[in-house]
């Protein structure tokens, strides 16, 4: 299941980003490419996607022992 919705975030972040370059491409009156502006959103929607397949949540993670509990020696 949570292959299944990443798979559509996916899509989605790719809908969004292609819109947003569309967009781009109009208001600046190119053919080809979003400029410099369209690097920068096309890096986003790079880590964007990235963000979707690295995020686990928390019942999933294996460590889930803080760092912080020490074992103090009580002699």
């Amino acid at each position: 299941m949570r292959t299944a919705s990443k798979i559509g975030l996916t899509i989605v972040a790719f809908l969004i980003g292609g819109i947003i370059i569309a967009a781009l491409n109009d208001a600046q009156g190119t053919k080809h490419g979003g400029g410099p502006i369209g690097v920068i959103f096309a890096m986003g929607m790079i880590a964007a996607i990235t963000a979707i397949w690295k995020w686990k949540p928390d019942n999933e993670k294996k460590d889930n022992k803080p760092n912080d509990n020490q074992q103090l020696d009580k002699r």
